[in-house]
């Protein structure tokens, strides 16, 4: 088996592990809320399984994305969206845009609708919730010129530019792991290297 084969076993190994516990602890403290997301985390994340792992005990499932929403919007990583309800992220980060946040969430739909299955659909009320949480409650007046400044920059994220350079983003990550870690896979650009084992710390000259 190739470097990059068992790598990639031991990783699906660590993935099915990590679900087995994440099922344990929510069953044992019931979380009225899953929370996704990372700064220091190399891979994409598995919705899929996340949305199973609240749906097996109620939770709402919500992801910020802050570090990673411009290669998601570019497609260059995995959407919450479709399985989360609540996703929310900076702008000023992979996204590019000014210093802000945005957050997004499902809006409820009409009283009384139903699915395909014919049970009626459910309703959150995170409309109501989230928006008078932020305002009046966190935020004072908005500021208009960074609205703006967000806008400009979501038109440029559909651009063929944008997608090149998330594609390049992820592209400069791996070439820096391939020098450290040549057998590790990296889905996002946050290559974590683990440096406690050279006894390198803060002060340690390079």
């Amino acid at each position: 088996m190739s470097a990059a084969a068992a790598a990639a076993s031991a990783q699906l190994l660590v993935s099915d592990l990590l679900v087995c516990y994440w099922l344990w602890c929510v069953q044992l403290f019931r979380p009225k809320i899953l929370i996704c997301g990372a700064s220091a985390y190399p891979r994409d994340f598995d919705y899929v399984r996340l949305r199973k792992v609240a749906d097996a005990v109620g939770a709402f499932l919500m992801c910020d994305m802050a570090h990673v929403s411009g290669l998601v919007a570019a497609g260059e990583l995995k959407s919450p969206f479709e399985h989360c309800h609540i996703v929310t992220t900076t702008t000023h980060k992979s996204l590019r845009g000014p210093r802000a946040g945005m957050i997004f969430f499902r809006r409820d739909p009409p009283k009384g609708a139903k699915g395909s299955d014919g049970k009626e659909l459910e309703r959150f009320n995170f409309e109501a919730r989230i928006n008078d949480s932020v305002f009046p409650s966190l935020q004072g007046g908005p500021h208009n010129n960074t609205i703006a400044a967000i806008a400009v920059q979501l038109k440029e994220v559909d651009t063929k530019e944008f997608k090149d350079y998330a594609k390049q983003v992820i592209a400069n990550a791996q070439q820096l792991v391939s020098h450290s870690l040549p057998s590790t896979p990296i889905h996002s650009p946050r290559p974590l290297l683990i440096v406690s084992a050279h006894v390198l710390t803060s002060s340690s000259p390079l």
